[in-house]
């Protein structure tokens, strides 16, 4: 199951020095981070309703079959893509709770402009909005994908990702993109290699994996690719 999530976690963290005299490149640094656990968190959001979207159209949910492959890839695939998407949005909310422990100190109030306070306010909505969609997701999980995987147990394969055929324009396009592996090993989206051991989050929609570092070429993916050791990439 992967649809436990604490509203509050800020208080697991360990004591963040620059809460004591906090600066603006302190806040702005801690809204950089924000930021970008809200990226991952997005990327996977998007992931998960694909492949939910695609379970259902298999049937999956009204049968007590464990025999179609699809199905059962696309099933092992949620739980290991939702898991990741939970801990994303764990880190956001905690992210959020870091900002907002900076916000109110007595050295930087005065300092706060209004392209902050901007930024601010467009991140609380942000996370707002994904813990509500987060927590509907994993509810539609529990309640019709989880009785499936705990009757047939499905493993994770190496598969192709679920392709983005909606048209956007190129500055709309995904910054990001939620893969997986199936092995430990090497994500190249650039020029650096990325160790990987699971599910992970790319920039752009670029990558491939190896068990060398940059071993290959990076190459289209799509949301959802599981990525083998074959030496398939798992493009759409």
């Amino acid at each position: 199951m992967w649809f436990a999530l604490y509203a509050v976690i800020s208080a697991q963290a360990a004591p963040d020095p620059a809460a004591l005299a906090p600066t603006p490149r302190d806040l702005h640094q801690h809204l950089d981070t924000l930021d970008r656990e809200l990226l991952v968190a997005s990327a996977l959001e998007e992931t998960v309703a694909r492949l939910q979207n695609g379970w259902v159209e298999t049937g999956a949910a009204d049968r007590s079959s464990c025999a179609d492959p699809d199905a059962a890839s696309l099933a092992a695939r949620m739980v290991a893509f939702g898991a990741s998407w939970r801990d994303a949005a764990q880190r956001a909310l905690g992210a959020r709770d870091r900002v907002a422990q900076l916000w109110d100190g007595p050295t930087l109030t005065p300092l706060i402009t209004d392209a902050d306070r901007q930024r601010f306010d467009q991140a609380l909505t942000a996370v707002e909005a994904a813990q509500a969609t987060y927590l509907e997701a994993a509810a539609w999980h529990q309640r019709y994908a989880e009785p499936y995987v705990l009757r047939c147990a499905p493993a994770l394969t190496e598969a192709s990702g679920l392709p983005r055929r909606e048209h956007r324009p190129a500055e709309e396009r995904p910054r990001a993109t939620a893969i997986a592996t199936l092995q430990p090993g090497f994500l190249c989206a650039g020029a650096d290699a990325v160790p990987v051991s699971g599910v992970a989050v790319v920039e752009g929609e670029r990558a491939c994996y190896s068990t060398a570092p940059c071993a290959c070429t990076p190459v289209p993916v799509s949301p959802g690719a599981v990525l083998g050791p074959a030496g398939t990439n798992g493009g759409p």
